[in-house]
């Protein structure tokens, strides 16, 4: 619910102590790394999306949250994958249907080097 509000940093210690409650499943991770990239925390953020999908292949969360870090990394193209893997595995799910977009839309007028949104 916090991170739904966009309390993040709030949402951050409830997601860890989910994971410590049940550290085997991918939702708690995913959710975390979802936080972490959302205050900027790229390098774990990473770590728990990959833990995420490490668990769980078809984590479509994991994947956007892959796509994003990748994407203010400058790697569109792997921005790219990421969010076309999210959308294949949840094609509802509407965040990585705009970040594909967005992601496809820079890669076609927007230098590599332009820093994502």
């Amino acid at each position: 619910a916090l991170a739904r509000r966009g309390e993040f940093a709030a949402a951050v210690p409830e997601f860890r102590a989910a994971i410590e409650l049940a550290p085997d499943r991918a939702e708690g991770h995913a959710n975390l790394a979802s936080a972490l990239s959302a205050l900027g925390q790229d390098d774990e953020a990473r770590t728990e999306a990959s833990t995420a999908l490490a668990l769980d292949p078809g984590r479509a969360e994991a994947h956007n949250v892959l796509g994003l870090l990748e994407a203010r990394r400058g790697d569109l193209r792997a921005a790219v994958a990421h969010f076309e893997a999210a959308v294949r595995l949840n094609p509802s799910f509407a965040p990585a249907r705009r970040n594909l977009e967005a992601a496809r839309r820079r890669t076609e007028t927007a230098p590599a080097a332009a820093p994502w949104p």
